[in-house]
């Protein structure tokens, strides 16, 4: 017994309906694919930005660090020089010894006497050798120390006194200030050119003698 034109009518119906419901459902499905694809391409292009962005960091750090090393590096070197040349003990050479000369050679027959410390320390004592050697190659006169306290004696040197200062003193009396003090001003000077630290001094708590004062102490 073949159905009727009605139950036909509605089996073409839900068939229909079926084939549409599918068709949607293939469209959605198509459409949830592609979504889908979409956000795993674009987390995908954001994980490769990201990764691209952290290498780029990455790198640029690792030559700020390259940089920042150079520059500790550089400036490691260039503690170590100074810590050497602060080490090196201080002597005029020969040629700075006649600069020395030259810029004092007018004050020929100044009297000087020397004084050096700490005691048991010798790289004051090396300089002053070379510094009374400058000194007496223009006609400066070296006397025995003048102050109080122990006296040092070094052939051909004259005693020369034991005091405590730093760097280099070149002073004298302020009441010989008058007569000595162009003469205390322009050794300083001339030794200051040549790297030696020297401060050309007068105060009242100086020695009350009638000669420079050459006080040479550690280095500062």
């Amino acid at each position: 017994m073949w159905p009727s034109l009605s139950t036909a009518n509605q089996i073409a119906d839900w068939a229909n309906i079926f084939f549409i419901g599918s068709l949607v459902v293939g469209v959605i499905s198509t459409i949830l694919i592609v979504w889908m694809a979409n956000v795993k391409e674009g987390y995908w292009e954001r994980a490769r930005q990201d990764s691209e962005e952290r290498i780029a960091s990455l790198i640029k750090q690792g030559d700020e660090l390259r940089k920042d090393t150079a520059e500790a590096n550089a400036r490691a070197a260039e503690a170590k020089l100074e810590l050497a040349k602060f080490k090196a003990p201080r002597v005029l050479t020969s040629a700075q010894q006649s600069i020395v000369a030259g810029k004092i050679a007018a004050f020929r027959g100044t009297k000087f006497d020397a004084g050096i410390g700490p005691k048991g320390d010798p790289e004051p004592l090396y300089l002053l050798r070379s510094i009374v050697d400058s000194l007496k190659s223009v006609g400066w006169i070296q006397v025995p120390w003048t102050g109080d306290g122990e006296t040092y004696t070094e052939a051909p040197l004259l005693p020369v006194g034991l005091t405590m200062v730093t760097n280099v003193i070149v002073d004298v009396h302020p009441e010989y200030r008058a007569a000595f003090g162009p003469a205390v001003k322009a050794l300083a000077d001339a030794l200051n050119a040549e790297g030696i630290d020297a401060l050309a001094d007068s105060r009242p708590t100086t020695i009350h003698t009638e000669v420079v004062h050459i006080r040479i102490g550690r280095k500062l």
